[in-house]
This record gives C-alpha cells, sequence and structure tokens, in this order.
C-alpha cells in the first residue's frame, strides 16, 4: 500500500490494516524511500496499491514503475487521466468536483475511503466462510482484552487518575 502526501498516507496505512485484520501480509509506506526498496522486492505473485487522488507525484511513479517492471500487479485509486493511471493495471477512478479551496478536498478523501471499503469487501467476499471465524475470533480477543470493548474502564482509567491528580479531584471509581 503507497501513498503519498497526508490523505494518501493516511488511506495507505488503513487499508494496510484492513488487510492485515483480513489475514493477508501488507505494508503501508508513504517514505519514498521505503515505497522504492518495497517496490523492488515484489514479484509477479504481490500487488501494488498505490493512493494518489491526484496521481503525479513522481517517487511514487517511479516505485510504481519499479514494481510494475518486476511483475507485480498494480491496482490505482486516483483520477482517471493521470500518469498514475497509465501505469496500473486496474484503476479505480477518483473523480469528483474540483474542491475550491484544497487541492485533495473532502470529497476526494471519501471517495477513496468508499473504494477501500469496497475492495475490503470484494477480498473478504473471495476468502469466503473462513473470514467469518478469523473475524469472530478477533472480535472476541478485542473485545476481551483491548480499548475495543464496551466496557471503556480500561481506556479511560489512565485519563481518569491523570485528570484526578492535575485538578486535585476525588479519583472515581
Amino acid at each position: 500500500c503507497l501513498g503519498t502526501g497526508a490523505t494518501s498516507h493516511f488511506l495507505a496505512q488503513d487499508l494496510q490494516a484492513r488487510l492485515f485484520r483480513l489475514g493477508l501480509t501488507a505494508n503501508a509506506f508513504s517514505d519514498a524511500h521505503f515505497q522504492l526498496v518495497a517496490a523492488a522486492t515484489l514479484t509477479s505473485a504481490d500487488v501494488i496499491v498505490a493512493i494518489s487522488f491526484v496521481g503525479r507525484m513522481p517517487t511514487l511513479l517511479r516505485a510504481v514503475e519499479v514494481g510494475r517492471a518486476r511483475g507485480a500487479t498494480v491496482i490505482a485509486l486516483t483520477q482517471a487521466r493521470t500518469p498514475l493511471a497509465e501505469l496500473a493495471h486496474v484503476v479505480l477512478p477518483m473523480d469528483v468536483p474540483r474542491d475550491a479551496t484544497m487541492l485533495v478536498g473532502t470529497d476526494a478523501y471519501v471517495v477513496q475511503l468508499i473504494a477501500i471499503e469496497v475492495l475490503m469487501i470484494l477480498v473478504g467476499l473471495r476468502q469466503g466462510t473462513s473470514l467469518i471465524g478469523r473475524m469472530n475470533d478477533l472480535h472476541h480477543v478485542l473485545c476481551t482484552y483491548g480499548v475495543d470493548r464496551e466496557d471503556p474502564s480500561v481506556l479511560h482509567a489512565g485519563w481518569r487518575q491523570m485528570l484526578s491528580s492535575d485538578l486535585g479531584l476525588p479519583e472515581a471509581g
């Protein structure tokens, strides 16, 4: 998962986390050096998902060129008719009305996020029913041990303790 820029970087990290939860090996890189090194290690068994709404970042394009030359399949989340779109085997076009104030506006971000969600659903469907057990196990572990559980006391206990001592308030129990 390659993303250059604030929004694309975040989306690449989000995609990596989602793929990881589905049991797939994935990494997210926004640094030009790491993108290039990662691309140089790919084979025809690998996939690059390049995320760039603008689709013209030279360092990202170079990494995609290297990965493609090594046989990797390239999926691009970008605007149609960009240099990145031209390099991709599969383009998920992110064409939204131009934002009056920002190069990558909220509409672009939301459309890319929705595309990632749809992509995850399609990947999950390809994995079949074995994914249900994996997701149930993951949910159980997070609800039992993680901060994602309904009882927020694990997460909030530290905040309560810190605020109580800083403000001189009695600790909540």
